[in-house]
């Protein structure tokens, strides 16, 4: 848990350095693509987080995190600024900002812990590869050719 703490952490200045050196690049490319890339990211760091036995090579999942978060965070709100008027995007913004900071990550939370008290922290991990591999999968499907 100790090393899982650091690489969390870790993650989120490389994160944070996604959006910042490519940011822009990412705003640009189509919803599709960017999509598939935070669904693949989180596919890459489940595998490696389910799969790794040593501590310190968890450290390559930091790199997957900061994709997809990074990824997340810098194609969300151009995404909203193609699929909702421009009168309503204060409030689309707001929603999305409650939505993933606040009901998504509490309800993740509680059942990432239900799941790994039910089937085991580690395959926890597992069950989210296997989750964003389905949403990997879909994305072309979610997202319309017109927008993207």
């Amino acid at each position: 848990m100790g090393v899982l703490s650091i690489v969390i952490s870790a993650a989120t200045l490389l994160e944070w350095a996604v959006m910042v050196v490519f940011g822009g690049k990412i705003a640009r490319l189509p919803s599709r693509t960017a999509f598939l890339i935070i669904a693949l990211s989180g596919v890459c760091k489940g595998l490696i987080m389910y799969a790794v036995q040593q501590p310190l090579l968890i450290l390559l999942s930091f790199v997957f995190h900061g994709i997809w978060y990074g990824f997340l965070w810098a194609s969300a709100t151009p995404y909203l600024n193609q699929i909702i008027p421009r009168k309503n995007l204060t409030v689309a913004q707001s929603i999305w900002t409650l939505l993933s900071s606040g009901i998504a990550a509490a309800a993740g939370s509680f059942a990432g812990g239900q799941l790994g008290e039910l089937f085991g922290l580690r395959n926890l991990f597992l069950i989210i590869a296997l989750l964003m591999g389905m949403l990997s999968v879909m994305t072309p499907v979610l997202f319309s050719k017109k927008i993207s």
